[in-house]
């Protein structure tokens, strides 16, 4: 792929000043800035005279498409990330859109906006914010999720579906209304996600904060419970962060020792408390199952029909059991 540099990319024209703040927050990821200028390139070469203005529209919102799609793609979108996206991408609406694009082409054609393909455009656009949306949210509870799970989930459903037309036509089933409504019925597939727990020793919140006697903050930010300086039990001993604000003992300790990549950050302000702590994937029960089916299966091939495996999932001794008899 050819090189491209920045200078030729349309950020110079003044005629697009949100379309030059949404590229600017681009320049890291140099496949979608040339995903976006290829784009550029695109619309300007099938361009008709005669609907400039509309086309201008449609430039400017697949543009848009294009760039907000591509941060959503770009490094599976990892929810680290999107926290930095949500300032350098404000939160835009359908309705507000149409109006900043309004600014953008005060000249051009009062029914571009009734174009079918700026309609669509919008249509897109709206749906692809709402995703963006909804991954800023889920960055902000700690909760890691990406756009590449949600297409993987979808490739799956529609595998399954296809593998039942297939199965139902091999029988010589002529409902074809029916295969096509179960289609639509089908969902797309889970999202899954791996499961963490902490590892090592617990994180002592005494290390990160200071016992604070008096304060004229009344309520914990993280239960809203009172704060009382006074208090002799030290889970609900009121404690200061660096930043100056203030906790109870048990809500700091739970908050550190969490496994959110945001459980290291003071949540009122987002300074870091400490280092996060480590944390290890736990094996969910798929694979546990999966480990126990292929012991039993091995154990019957090997001639120990007798043998319990029910236990043995963990352990590496019996992972080898295929191999013992060539060893005798």
């Amino acid at each position: 792929m050819p090189y491209v540099s920045v200078a030729t990319l349309p950020t110079a024209n003044s005629s697009f000043p949100i379309l030059q703040r949404a590229i600017s927050a681009c320049y890291g990821d140099a496949q979608l800035v040339i995903r976006v200028f290829e784009t550029y390139l695109h619309l300007v070469e099938t361009k008709v005279a005669k609907e400039f203005d509309n086309h201008k529209w449609r430039m400017h919102l697949w543009m848009w498409n294009t760039i907000i799609v591509g941060q959503l793609e770009a490094n599976e979108a990892k929810a680290s990330d999107l926290p930095d996206l949500s300032t350098s991408l404000p939160s835009y609406s359908e309705s507000n859109l149409t109006s900043e694009i309004e600014e953008d082409f005060p000249n051009g054609d009062a029914d571009s906006l009734h174009d079918p393909y700026v309609y669509r455009g919008l249509h897109m656009l709206s749906w692809q914010i709402m995703i963006l949306e909804s991954l800023r949210r889920k960055a902000t509870e700690g909760v890691r999720a990406t756009i590449t799970r949600f297409i993987a989930g979808q490739i799956e459903a529609r595998e399954e579906a296809t593998a039942l037309a297939e199965e139902d036509n091999e029988h010589g089933d002529e409902g074809g209304e029916e295969e096509e409504e179960d289609w639509q019925e089908l969902e797309p597939g889970q999202m899954s996600d791996v499961d963490f727990e902490p590892a090592g020793q617990p994180l002592d919140a005494s290390d990160y904060s200071t016992r604070v006697h008096s304060s004229s903050k009344t309520k914990c930010s993280i239960c809203t419970d009172a704060l009382d300086p006074d208090t002799r039990e030290e889970d609900e001993a009121p404690m200061s962060l660096g930043c100056g604000h203030i906790f109870h003992f048990r809500c700091l300790s739970n908050l550190i020792n969490g496994i959110s990549q945001f459980s290291n950050l003071c949540p009122n302000c987002r300074v870091q408390i400490c280092e996060p702590r480590a944390r290890k994937a736990v094996n969910d029960d798929v694979s546990a199952r999966v480990d126990a089916a292929l012991l039993a299966e091995i154990a019957e091939d090997e001639g120990f029909d007798d043998m319990d495996v029910s236990d043995m999932g963990d352990d590496d001794e019996y992972r080898n059991i295929a191999w013992i008899p060539d060893q005798i």
